[in-house]
């Protein structure tokens, strides 16, 4: 009976089979520069190889499929299946049927987690049997008829009943059309924030080369809240103070932090009296290491001045007397244009 409903939802809600010209030009008009879209479960980057994956397994037919089997899926389904280099033991399952003169197609775009993201793998057709069973034995993380959303920190594998609600109600990745002020109220104890939160160690090996990979000939990076760009002296400073082995944790810090504070700190030749620091908490064997990169405003750009890591003690300070610029607990980004000494009440706008 379970098997005959789900067939029958995948059959009665079918959307028209959507073609369109596969050029590299359709695909960057498809999927932006950033080959990222939005869904009811948070954002997706599209793989790399994904546009020359289609084109050798010539599935070039199916490009008009992804971003709405994306967008707007029948299905989100979690299901256990490690995979190397992803850093979460399950990939979630897209799901959406479509029809045509060729009959019923019931596409699918797999995800697994990589680099602090979700980034789809692979898009493709399956037959109605393969899903019929992901559905009954996967977790549920989304379905147009009782939306759930569930982003846990990890996915327990026994797969509990989800917790229904709607979609609008529950609690979703940053959402930056519609910020939320960070208040004491919403975010947990901070230091057990920082623990929990903390992302592998990243070694890489420190030289020139690798820094160049690293950060691009303009030393430039985007971050929620704006562009970063190396100071000139950056690699040195990082060499002489001998920091080298947080060379790996520098780029993460600015483009995937947990906080971004701003604190009054007049620093000579700078455009604002204030510093930001971008922290994000790292673990390796057991240790914790609580990094930050601090940048202020000269020329116009905001220049990151130093990186390094530092004591929670000083972290907790600085983000309860400092003002919240970006908190990945709070559904938006809160900025200012400019940053009184007084701190009055966040005038937000969400990110551009």
């Amino acid at each position: 009976m379970i098997d005959d409903n789900i067939l029958k939802r995948l059959k009665d809600n079918a959307s028209p089979f959507r073609e369109l010209e596969f050029t590299p030009e359709t695909w960057e008009s498809e999927f932006g520069e950033n080959q990222t879209v939005k869904t009811p479960v948070g954002d997706v980057t599209l793989g790399r190889n994904q546009y020359w994956k289609l084109r050798t397994k010539r599935r070039e037919k199916y490009f008009g499929l992804i971003r709405p089997t994306l967008t707007d899926p029948l299905y989100v389904v979690e299901v256990h299946d490690p995979k190397e280099g992803a850093e979460r033991d399950t990939k979630r399952i897209y799901i959406k049927p479509f029809i045509g003169e060729g009959g019923n197609t019931y596409f699918t775009s797999i995800t697994i987690q990589k680099d602090g993201k979700e980034i789809s793998i692979s898009s493709h057709q399956k037959n109605a049997k393969d899903l019929m069973r992901y559905i009954k034995n996967g977790e549920v993380l989304y379905s147009t008829s009782a939306p759930v959303l569930q982003p846990a920190a990890s996915r327990p594998q026994e797969h509990p009943t989800s917790a229904g609600g709607h979609l609008d109600d529950a609690y979703s990745v940053p959402n930056y059309e519609t910020p939320v002020k960070p208040t004491e109220e919403n975010n947990p104890d901070i230091l057990k924030r920082l623990k929990d939160n903390a992302a592998p160690f990243r070694e890489l090996e420190f030289t020139p080369e690798t820094w160049e990979r690293e950060f691009g000939e303009n030393q430039t990076v985007k971050t929620p809240v704006g562009d970063v760009t190396l100071g000139r002296n950056q690699y040195w400073k990082l060499r002489t103070k001998r920091r080298e082995k947080y060379f790996g944790l520098i780029r993460p810090t600015l483009t995937d932090p947990l906080y971004v504070v701003e604190v009054h700190d007049p620093k000579e030749g700078a455009e604002r009296d204030t510093k930001r620091i971008y922290i994000k908490p790292f673990i390796d064997k057991d240790k914790n290491t609580y990094f930050t990169s601090i940048t202020i405003q000269k020329d116009g750009k905001e220049i990151s001045i130093s990186s390094h890591p530092k004591e929670p003690e000083y972290l907790i300070k600085s983000i309860k007397k400092g003002r919240m610029l970006y908190d990945t607990s709070a559904r938006g980004i809160y900025i200012a244009a400019s940053m009184p000494h007084e701190h009055p009440a966040n005038a937000g706008r969400p990110l551009d």
